[in-house]
């Protein structure tokens, strides 16, 4: 009998004891890692924000989306082929400001000025 009531105890104790959280340090209150169900994709949230912030026609619209495309896959090219971070630096800071060339080109006056500030406040962030 003294046996059992043992068995019982030893088993009653270790299945307690296996849902214990016992990480040390700070991993212990973080949150789980989440991986978010789709990825986002630059251009199309580039242009979302330029829609939004600049009152985008549907020709507008179509250009920049064209513009975005464009300077992603020349920017993807140019990390992969250009070898000193000083001329990758100076190869993107080229197709940036063509970019932003191409994009100006396609806005009325009030877009540009709203465009303007918009690429004052990303400088300033940066």
């Amino acid at each position: 009998m003294r046996y059992l009531i043992l068995f019982f105890l030893i088993v009653f104790f270790t299945e307690s004891q296996a849902q214990v959280d016992r990480t040390i340090g700070n991993s212990q209150y973080r949150r789980a890692k989440t991986t978010p169900s789709e990825k986002l994709d630059p251009v199309e949230a580039s242009l979302e924000y330029l829609k939004k912030e600049l009152a985008l026609d549907s020709f507008q619209e179509a250009a920049v989306k064209v513009y975005l495309q464009e300077h992603h896959e020349a920017s993807n090219k140019a990390v992969g082929m250009v070898d000193n971070p000083g001329d990758l630096n100076t190869k993107l800071t080229e197709l940036l400001d063509k970019l932003n060339a191409n994009i100006n080109s396609v806005l009325t006056p009030g877009q540009q000025e709203k465009f303007k500030k918009i690429q004052d406040k990303t400088k300033k962030k940066s």
